[in-house]
């Protein structure tokens, strides 16, 4: 399974991406806004291992979860009207599910990109450029 985490800049998310694969990741090339980091947890599950007792299988392979660290998401340093790179477009598009992580802690020492702290607006933000990443990949299609 893949996962897309995406937000806005200073939201947390890289955070929380570490915090998922527990700081074991793997940092690709830029990919047009910035270097993407990759983390892949095996998820452990115990009725595999009684099945594992019961059946003496030659090979166990436990799921995986893989988490993109995509760049985030920003409206001000975006080039060409385009905010989401054909890189960063391929993965959301290739992804399973999308993690998105929005900042709703205050601190002074780090700005919120769009002046004040509202999580329900960068919801709103992060899915209306998701939005537009959607109709800019219908009208290459067409």
């Amino acid at each position: 399974m893949d996962i897309a985490v995406i937000g806005l800049p200073q939201s947390g998310k890289s955070t929380v991406f570490n915090a998922l694969t527990a700081g074991h990741s793997t940092s690709t090339g830029a990919g047009g806004a910035g270097p993407l980091q990759i983390g892949v947890v095996k998820v452990i599950d115990p009725r595999l291992t009684v099945l594992d007792g019961m059946y003496h299988p030659k090979k166990v392979i436990h799921a995986e979860i893989k988490f993109w660290d995509l760049p985030p998401i920003d409206r001000e340093s975006a080039s060409a009207n385009q905010v989401l790179s054909g890189r960063q477009r391929n993965i959301l598009q290739a992804s399973d599910a999308l993690l998105l992580v929005v900042r709703v802690f205050e601190d002074p020492a780090l700005l919120h990109p769009l002046g004040s702290v509202d999580p329900g607006r960068d919801v709103k933000v992060l899915l209306e450029e998701l939005a537009l990443a959607d109709l800019e990949a219908l009208e290459r299609a067409e």
